[in-house]
């Protein structure tokens, strides 16, 4: 039986994030709306990372490095403010998968050229020497 890979999270910087936005004034529907995210998601997210509410739904939902990127910008931050804020270092992986995201918010027109037109993501992929 294959063993999946654990899914890399931001979980351990929830805490941080909620009393940044406390400091900045914010109640939980407020940040989240300021994210761009449901309201709901605090409550999911504080499951998954185990905060305590009293309004907890029955799903927990890991900070994924797509809602990070949403949390972050919504409190202003950045990845570097956010280390040394919160006296974390991200992992390899998180580094990683931060740098993929913007990457791709970066190049968002050239992965649309690539997706509508196969022969230019084949030429790509050749060049890269990707299978």
């Amino acid at each position: 039986m294959d063993s999946k890979k654990p899914e890399i999270n931001f979980n351990e910087y929830f805490p941080f994030l909620w009393e940044e936005a406390q400091a900045q004034g914010l109640r939980k529907g407020e940040w989240m709306q300021k994210c761009g995210l449901d309201p709901q998601r605090w409550a999911e997210f504080a499951k998954a990372c185990g905060l305590k509410d009293r309004h907890s739904p029955g799903i927990a939902r890991d900070v994924s490095h797509y809602y990070f990127n949403k949390l972050i910008g919504g409190l202003a931050l950045t990845y570097k403010q956010v280390e040394e804020k919160s006296g974390k270092k991200f992992s390899e992986e998180q580094i990683e998968r931060l740098r993929m995201t913007s990457w791709i918010q970066a190049n968002e027109k050239l992965i649309l050229a690539l997706m509508r037109d196969s022969k230019k993501a084949r030429i790509c992929k050749s060049i890269c020497e990707i299978e």
